[in-house]
């Protein structure tokens, strides 16, 4: 699902903007931080709320 979120909006909006996507909920604030130290600015978030919860023993 996210690849085809990223070929989407890469497919509109890529000449003006980089489109960046993460599978982890973690991994987007590493980014946000990295482009803050870089002076990028960050324009737009799109979240889902899905969560993977293992069943027990795995």
């Amino acid at each position: 699902m996210l690849r085809a979120v990223r070929r989407d909006l890469r497919s509109v909006y890529a000449d003006h903007y980089r489109i960046l996507g993460a599978p982890s909920t973690g991994e987007p604030l590493k980014v946000l931080e990295t482009l803050d130290e870089r002076g990028h600015d960050s324009a737009f978030f799109l979240v889902d709320q899905w969560i993977l919860i293992k069943p027990s023993g795995c």
